[in-house]
């Protein structure tokens, strides 16, 4: 049997509703019809999908994964009806991406005023490189994307990009370290320092470091490349550090700007070559600016910083 977009929106209603009754009565269409269509679903592809708890139907590892597999398809043909409907007036839905929730925050609400009719559909992904890859294949319309200045992040051809601002990247660390009783760190500072950084397959964020590190003579020790809870728990233990946004707040840790901004990350707002929001492109880059700019000034170091220093933005 071949799996077909409706054998996807069943698994999905009953991931969803957690119950195959539910997700009958969603589909109009009958509890034994759709059980039946399950078992079918599940015998195509060799494991099944949900198990039965006493809370109702819950996902197997299995089923995670094609639940996974069945929102991206089901989004991506909604998009693609959207995107042939959009000649005769505004889009029913688009589709935006970033890494954190701040820019997507400040994206939807955006295009809440200037497109009231439309749907805004949320994508979040870790890996910039993945978000640039969805908005080339026409998955994304828009996307916030950062690279590390010198560092660039190759696009597909037609792509847009509109810089949104450029910022320092700040030191992470646990409140009782000793380099937290510096308002400001010095490269030579963190030599002989144990760090927790993301694995190279993110944002390349260790060879940006080490290279900075290798320009001042020194070797920084990467003891993990970890991302996640799992690294800020072994910042927290107090003796390795990490590498930071300096809008980043985090329970129990303190962020520490490097003298001279040897480390730089560049925030872009991408749009894709045909994309029904080619145009709305600059107002989304100030809509994010503007919401980065509110949440510096709730960030004690980085509002300091800003006191002391200009802004990078004119780094291009």
């Amino acid at each position: 049997m071949e799996i077909e977009l409706r054998h996807l929106k069943l698994v999905q209603a009953v991931g969803e509703l957690g119950s195959v009754s539910r997700a009958a009565a969603a589909l109009s269409t009958t509890q034994p019809a759709a059980t039946r269509q399950l078992r079918r679903i599940e015998d195509s592809l060799g494991s099944r999908l949900f198990e039965r708890s006493p809370d109702g139907m819950t996902p197997t590892p299995v089923g995670e994964m094609v639940l996974a597999r069945a929102q991206s398809v089901l989004t991506a043909v909604e998009t693609l009806c959207a995107d042939a409907d959009q000649s005769s007036g505004p889009p029913s839905v688009v589709t935006i991406g970033a890494r954190t929730g701040s820019p997507l925050i400040a994206m939807a609400e955006c295009l809440d005023v200037t497109m009231p009719s439309t749907r805004v559909v949320l994508e979040s992904e870790t890996r910039m490189q993945t978000l640039v890859d969805m908005l080339g294949a026409g998955l994304l319309h828009a996307a916030a994307v950062s690279e590390f200045v010198g560092w660039e992040v190759d696009l597909p051809a037609g792509v847009e990009r509109h810089t949104i601002t450029v910022e320092p990247v700040f030191v992470v660390m646990a409140r009782h370290h000793p380099l937290a009783a510096h308002d400001e760190l010095r490269v030579a500072d963190l030599a002989d320092q144990r760090w927790v950084v993301e694995p190279s397959d993110m944002d390349r964020e260790i060879d940006v470091f080490t290279e900075a590190c290798a320009r001042a003579g020194i070797r920084p020790h990467v003891e993990h490349t970890l991302r996640g809870a799992a690294a800020l728990a072994f910042i927290r233990d107090g003796s390795r550090l990490g590498l930071c946004y300096p809008t980043a707040r985090f329970d129990r840790l303190v962020t520490r700007p490097i003298a001279d901004c040897p480390v730089r990350v560049r925030h872009l707002l991408l749009t894709g070559a045909r994309s029904p929001l080619a145009r709305q492109g600059a107002r989304l880059a100030r809509a994010i600016r503007d919401r980065l700019d509110a949440e510096a000034r709730h960030v004690e170091s980085y509002d300091a910083w800003l006191e002391r220093q200009h802004p990078l933005t004119s780094v291009v």
